[in-house]
C-alpha cells in the first residue's frame, strides 16, 4: 500500500457518502407518468449537471415504486451494461430508475471531489462489472470501493478548481477537433461533388447521363440457412453486413458455408474489384459501409441484404466507387429506405441512381483527383485522432495526479501533467 500524502486519509465510498438507488413505477399505469418530478435514466446522465430528463413521474408514481427523490447536488452513477460508470450531478431534485445509484456526501468530502474521483475510476468500475448478459457493479461494490482524499475541505476544493481549469481547456480543444474534422469532411465532400457531378465539359457525344443499373450488375444473395453455418476455415466465407466497414472488408467475425453445399451458388461468389454495400444499417460514424473487394477477400459468398455492384466495361471501377461514396448517393438512398422494423436500402434504389458518365480517360482522371482529396482528408483525420488520443491521455493523467496528491503546489503546471502522460 502506497504512503499517503501529508494530510490525506483512506476510506471506502460507503464511509464518506450515503448511497441509494431508484426504481421504476409500473409502466402499465399512466397515472404514474407525466408529472412534475424529473425521472432520470442512464441516457439522461451527461458526465456533468443533469438539468433535465426525458421522462417525469407523478407523486403517485414516486410513492408506489422504489423510486426516491434525491436532492440537488447528488452524484449519480450508472451501474448497468455498457454505460457502467457514466456520471451526473443533479441540478434539481429528481428521481432515478434502478440502474442508477446516487450518493450524498457527508461533511468529510466535497461533492465535486467525489464526482471527479468517480470519473477517474471509470475503467476500474467497468472491469468490476459482473454478469454475462448485462454486467453491473451494484451498490455493494460501490460502497466497498476505496478512496484517498485530503481531510482539509479547502484542499479538496483547491484540487477541484485546478482540475476544472485544466479539463475546461481540454474540453475546448476537443470541441475544436470536432469542428475542424467536420469542416474538413464538408470541404472534401463539396470538392468531390463538384468534380464528380459537374458538367465535365467536352463534346456531347463523350458524356451521357446514366443509372448505376445501366453500367453495373447489381445483385444480392439469399438468406442462407444458419443451421448449416460453419466457423472460420470450414468452407467458403459468407460476406455479411458485419464484415463491411467504410473502405474495406473485415473478417474478424466470419461465418462460412460448407463447400459441399456450394452448388448453385457459384454466381454469388465475389470477385476482385466488386463494390460491396451493406443494405441494412448502411451508415456508421466513419461513413458509408461500402468497400471494394481485393484478392485477399476472395473467395467469399454474398448473403441477403448485401449488395454487389459489379462494374461493366462502360465504367471505370474507381470512378463508380467514388460516385457511390458521394454524399449525393448516400442522401438519395437513405431517403428511399424501406421497412419499418429494420429500414434498408433496396437493389432497385441503387440501380436507379443517376450520374454523368464521361469518357474513360476523364473517368480515370476524376477518380484520381477525388481519391487524392480523400487521402488528404484521411491524413488530417489521422492527425486529429492522434491529438484526441493525447487529450484523453492528459485527462487520465490529470485525474491520476489529482487523487494521489500530485496536482497541488508546483504540480498544477501543465508541463508536469504532460510529462506524466508521456506525451
Amino acid at each position: 500500500m502506497t504512503e499517503l500524502p501529508t494530510g490525506w486519509t483512506r476510506a471506502s465510498l460507503g464511509d464518506i457518502a450515503k448511497w441509494g438507488s431508484g426504481g421504476t413505477p409500473s409502466a402499465g399505469n399512466p397515472a404514474f407518468y407525466g408529472g412534475d418530478i424529473p425521472w432520470a435514466v442512464i441516457g439522461d446522465l451527461t458526465e456533468g449537471l443533469v438539468t433535465r430528463t426525458k421522462a417525469s413521474i407523478t407523486e403517485a408514481g414516486l410513492s408506489k415504486s422504489a423510486a426516491k427523490l434525491v436532492p440537488e447536488g447528488a452524484i449519480l452513477i450508472a451501474m448497468y451494461g455498457a454505460s457502467i460508470g457514466r456520471l451526473g450531478i443533479t441540478a434539481r431534485p429528481m428521481a432515478t430508475n434502478q440502474a442508477i445509484a446516487h450518493a450524498l456526501t457527508t461533511d468529510r468530502l466535497n461533492p465535486k471531489f467525489l464526482f471527479y474521483y468517480l470519473l477517474s475510476q471509470k475503467r476500474g468500475f467497468v472491469a468490476a462489472g459482473k454478469g454475462a448478459a448485462q454486467p453491473n457493479i451494484g451498490q455493494a461494490i460501490l460502497k466497498a470501493w476505496p478512496i484517498e482524499f485530503p481531510e482539509d475541505p479547502a484542499e479538496q476544493l483547491r484540487i477541484v478548481d485546478i482540475l476544472e481549469d485544466h479539463l475546461s481547456r481540454l474540453d475546448a480543444v476537443d470541441v475544436s477537433f470536432v469542428s475542424v474534422r467536420a469542416k474538413v469532411i464538408a470541404l472534401r465532400d463539396a470538392i468531390s461533388a463538384s468534380v464528380l457531378f459537374a458538367d465535365l465539359g467536352g463534346e456531347a457525344e463523350h458524356r451521357s447521363r446514366v443509372t448505376v443499373g445501366e453500367v453495373a450488375d447489381v445483385d444480392s444473395g439469399p438468406a442462407f440457412k444458419s443451421s448449416l453455418f460453419g466457423g472460420p476455415g470450414e468452407g467458403t466465407r459468407l460476406l455479411r453486413g458485419d464484415n463491411i466497414e467504410p473502405g474495406s472488408l473485415r473478417w474478424g467475425r466470419t461465418k462460412s458455408w460448407p463447400d459441399s453445399q456450394l452448388g448453385g451458388f457459384e454466381h454469388l461468389l465475389v470477385a476482385e474489384g466488386d463494390i460491396i454495400l451493406a443494405m441494412d444499417r448502411p451508415v456508421v460514424s466513419a461513413g458509408l459501409k461500402l468497400a471494394r473487394v481485393t484478392v485477399l477477400d476472395t473467395p467469399a459468398l454474398l448473403v441477403q441484404r448485401v449488395a454487389r455492384i459489379r462494374p461493366r466495361d462502360t465504367v471505370v471501377g474507381d470512378f463508380l466507387y467514388q460516385i457511390l461514396s458521394s454524399r449525393q448517393f448516400v442522401h438519395q438512398l437513405l431517403g428511399n429506405q424501406v421497412g419499418t422494423q429494420i429500414p434498408h436500402i433496396t437493389l432497385e434504389a441503387i440501380r436507379r441512381f443517376t450520374f454523368l458518365l464521361p469518357e474513360s480517360a476523364v473517368q480515370i482522371a476524376v477518380a484520381r483527383q477525388v481519391r487524392a482529396h480523400f487521402e488528404s482528408t484521411e491524413r488530417v483525420e489521422h492527425d486529429i485522432t492522434l491529438a484526441s488520443t493525447r487529450s484523453r491521455s492528459l485527462r487520465r493523467s490529470l485525474l491520476a495526479a489529482a487523487f494521489s496528491g500530485r496536482l497541488t503546489g508546483r504540480s498544477n503546471d501543465m508541463e508536469m501533467v504532460e510529462e506524466m502522460a508521456g506525451v
